[in-house]
């Protein structure tokens, strides 16, 4: 086999992997998400986040595969690592690199795909992988797609040292000139809190005020910084724990992190993850607790795209008729994404009306007057939200139904706590065949990327409906030609 050369710049390459203290440290989840979600995405059996060190190869995150690190000689990593873009081999065994490795004859390995993942100083440290026993083909989107779980998989990493970085390195300073470090702190693109010895609000700098909507309170006591700062479980209505938020956490020595938070603002909701620690004085007292925190709504939204497109082409794959599809179809879409309602309508070309096919909600949640209002309409075009969708045969987003002057089950959606809903269109044919709905009790603003995918969908399920309605009829069609040749026999 071909052993990869090294890099050019192989010295200052293994300087940016030590910089994230990572080889050699227990499994995380936040990794493990990731190869999950690539081997269910491209249907194969192994997928690994590697990091190629001095003279091997060292998995992060495996999925599929026995060992926990191989040699450097005989990975195909070390080849991926070589570019910045995705490397692969659609068959091992018909290429003379790898023909004869170990990995080949002995482990099996037929497919190699990798996407290189750069650390710290952009240099090229590891990989996510995906591999299989048989061959395979990689598309365009293919690509595109692993590219962008290697984005994931770069931001886990790089995030976590950076800001784990500035901790540590600035906690003498805390120490000796609170006041110097804050003024530091200030300038930093993540957010930061800090509350004292007691817990009270004790600083947040500019970017913090900016992500909470507002500053410290002097009279926001302990107890109320999740009700004051609007701190929610992800996904629910629920208010934090203030016993367990990773600032109030860190008063008790604990140096912890977090992802399951929301803040409600006003223009809606915003997905955080924090990373918190004490902070102590010379006598080895913990006067204050210091959270760092960003955004990472965006991160969350492609992980529920990511987890929906999958759910959904699942649920296609594994049902045998529209009956068994509908049901698993919302309920797919709506728990990847964390809804409160979703609703399916089909349209009556006799009738020129759209009516409801099926109805979803999560088992903890009821809505009687929305569910039983939403099962006995039945919409011409242009009116109500299915109406508009078959109209204009586009998906449409309204961030809060009480402003939307064309949506004719407003008293009952308000009534069961629903605020934002959007839709898009089933196709088939180039004609609309149906409109899929769904509703959450927040207030949300639109989501292009997710009506650009959910339309995509759309497609996909109409093609689904279509072929069983086609079916249906010729099997209808065969049925009456028995009956009609018996009964001339």
């Amino acid at each position: 086999m071909t052993v990869a050369a090294f890099p050019h710049d192989e010295e200052r390459r293994l300087a940016s992997l030590r910089k994230l203290e990572i080889l050699d440290t227990p499994p995380e989840e936040r990794f493990d998400r990731i190869t999950r979600v690539a081997s269910e995405l491209f249907g194969v059996p192994m997928a690994l986040i590697s990091l190629v060190d001095a003279d091997r190869q060292w998995f992060k995150s495996r999925l599929g595969l026995e060992h926990n690190e191989t040699p450097r000689d005989i990975s195909f990593c070390a080849h991926a690592i070589l570019g910045s873009d995705v490397f692969y081999v659609p068959d091992t065994l018909s290429d003379p690199r790898f023909s004869d490795s170990p990995l080949v004859t002995e482990d099996k390995i037929r497919f190699y795909a990798g996407c290189p993942i750069a650390g710290p100083d952009d240099q090229m440290i590891g990989t996510l992988c995906i591999m299989d026993r048989y061959p395979h083909d990689l598309s365009d989107v293919d690509k595109q797609l692993l590219k962008d779980l290697g984005a994931w998989a770069h931001a886990e990493m790089t995030s976590f040292h950076l800001l784990r970085s500035e901790i540590v390195q600035n906690r003498n300073l805390l120490r000796e000139k609170e006041e110097e470090f804050f003024r530091f702190l200030d300038g930093l693109p993540v957010g930061v809190f800090v509350v004292d010895a007691d817990g009270n609000p004790h600083y947040a700098n500019r970017t913090a005020e900016q992500l909470l909507g507002k500053g410290i309170s002097e009279k926001t006591a302990p107890g109320e910084l999740s009700e004051v700062y609007k701190v929610y479980v992800a996904g629910t209505d629920r208010e934090y724990p203030v016993r367990r938020l990773p600032v109030v956490r860190a008063l008790g020595g604990m140096s912890n992190e977090a992802e399951d938070l929301e803040i409600h603002r006003p223009d809606g909701i915003m997905a955080v993850q924090v990373w918190a620690t004490p902070i102590y004085d010379q006598h080895g007292r913990i006067t204050h607790g210091i959270a760092a925190f960003q955004d990472i709504t965006n991160r969350k939204r492609t992980e529920k795209r990511l987890a929906a497109q999958y759910a959904v082409s699942l649920a296609i794959a594994e049902s045998k008729n529209l009956d068994e599809a509908s049901p698993r179809i919302l309920q797919a879409i709506g728990e990847s994404m964390g809804l409160s309602v979703g609703a399916m309508w089909l349209v009556d070309s006799a009738e020129g009306t759209i009516h409801c096919r099926d109805f979803w909600h999560p088992p903890d949640q009821t809505l009687p007057d929305f569910e039983s209002l939403t099962r006995r309409f039945v919409f011409p075009p242009g009116i109500g939200l299915p109406g508009r969708i078959w109209s204009r045969g586009e998906p449409a987003w309204v961030s809060n139904i009480v402003e939307d002057d064309n949506f004719p089950r407003t008293p009952a959606a308000l009534k069961d706590g629903l605020h934002a809903a959007f839709g898009f269109p089933i196709r088939f044919q180039n004609q609309v065949i149906g409109v899929i709905e769904f509703f959450s009790k927040q207030i949300h603003e639109p989501d292009r990327e997710l009506l650009a995918i959910l339309n995509s969908l759309g497609m996909q399920i109409g093609q689904f409906i279509g072929r069983r309605q086609i079916e249906e009829l010729l099997e209808d069609t065969r049925e009456r030609y028995r009956q009609l040749t018996e009964s001339i026999e």
